[in-house]
């Protein structure tokens, strides 16, 4: 199964080959990436749909974002990087724990455990995918740009998250490293503590 169509080859470089668009290669792009994701997840019934800005998945259904007609190449070479993280997921996270903290309202706490918990499945996916680590790395590049790009306009918790996210995924390289000095004075002493903790994510048997 894994020669048909695995992360890292033929997902990426099936987007290239359909530059021009228009909503019939639009669709089967989509369609492509959700039988992807089935295959990947080993689910059957694993939708995917692209009526969102944002990534994510409540372990049966993965949202990822729109694309549209005129999606810069920097786009659809993310959508295999979006598209393993959220099955990643589905494959290694427990899906209970998250949604205990959101019903008790703390949101915050759910941001850090979704660091956390970031830094910890996709080594794992990595592992049982060799090409999704290729996948990840224009995911990285693009997440760059678009922090970047969309820096001053965050929140101070906004930019917390935003840095605390990229470290998850991508490592304390630069440009991460940077913004990371550039949190305000109330945000560093967690942001340190969180970073310490995605240390030894990768090592945490489980979610919780």
């Amino acid at each position: 199964m894994r020669r048909c169509y695995h992360p890292g080859y033929s997902s990426s470089r099936k987007v290239q080959l359909l530059m021009g668009f228009g909503r019939p290669k639009i669709r089967l792009v989509e369609n492509t990436q959700e039988r992807l994701a089935r295959i990947l997840t080993e689910k059957h019934k694993t939708k995917v749909y692209f009526r969102a800005n944002c990534c994510m998945t409540e372990g049966n259904i993965i949202l990822l974002p729109v694309i549209p007609a005129d999606a810069p190449q920097e786009f659809l070479d993310a959508i295999p990087g979006f598209l393993d993280h959220e099955v990643s997921h589905i494959l290694h996270s427990d899906f209970e724990v998250f949604a205990r903290v959101g019903q008790a309202g703390q949101w915050k706490l759910h941001n850090i455990m979704q660091f956390l918990e970031d830094a910890r499945h996709e080594p794992l996916m990595i592992k049982k995918w060799r090409g999704s680590r290729s996948n990840f790395a224009r995911t990285d590049a693009f997440g760059q740009k678009r922090m970047l790009e969309h820096w001053d306009k965050q929140s101070v918790w906004g930019k917390f998250t935003q840095v605390m996210c990229a470290i998850s995924h991508f490592g304390t390289s630069d440009p991460y490293t940077q913004k990371l000095a550039e949190l305000e004075p109330e945000m560093m002493e967690l942001a340190m503590t969180v970073e310490d903790l995605l240390v030894q994510a990768p090592l945490m048997p489980d979610t919780e």
